[in-house]
């Protein structure tokens, strides 16, 4: 791929991220009595439309200045942590937005929630993927502005 086309992609990329990250922190937010992790899963959430954000205004930067110089590699490996993060984000998305099997939250009689309405496991796997994603976006970003 052609340096420039590079940096394009990673700059379409980003308001797809920035939409599906928005789609799925308001469907958090307006969620009541939701668990610690969820809670944890909207900030990385906020923290990574942040850096999302930055990127696109960085590779716009440079797509508009015509110089990627020696950082096509860089531009190459954000639009692909993007594209991960984007499919994990969707992926997410379809978990949070529809409960499993039954609406129904069970309760013991002392009312002690026994079933979620989510699949707990898979928001665990995925907000720990997204906690990666986090981390290697944040690299990148730092990498790119020093």
């Amino acid at each position: 791929m052609e340096p420039f086309s590079t940096a394009a992609a990673a700059v379409s990329l980003a308001p797809i991220a920035l939409q599906v990250c928005s789609k799925v922190f308001n469907t958090i937010s307006k969620l009541n009595g939701i668990s610690a992790e969820l809670r944890r899963l909207g900030s990385d959430l906020q923290e990574c439309m942040q850096m999302v954000s930055d990127i696109q205004s960085l590779c716009n930067a440079h797509e508009v200045a015509g110089h990627l110089g020696d950082r096509h590699l860089l531009f190459e490996t954000i639009k692909s942590r993007l594209t991960s993060f984007v499919q994990d984000v969707e992926e997410l998305q379809l978990v949070i937005g529809k409960p499993s099997d039954k609406d129904e939250v069970r309760r013991n009689r002392f009312g002690k929630v026994l079933k979620s309405v989510f699949n707990e496991r898979k928001i665990i796997e995925l907000s720990s993927r997204l906690a990666t994603h986090k981390s290697n976006l944040q690299i990148s970003l730092t990498t790119a502005l020093g």
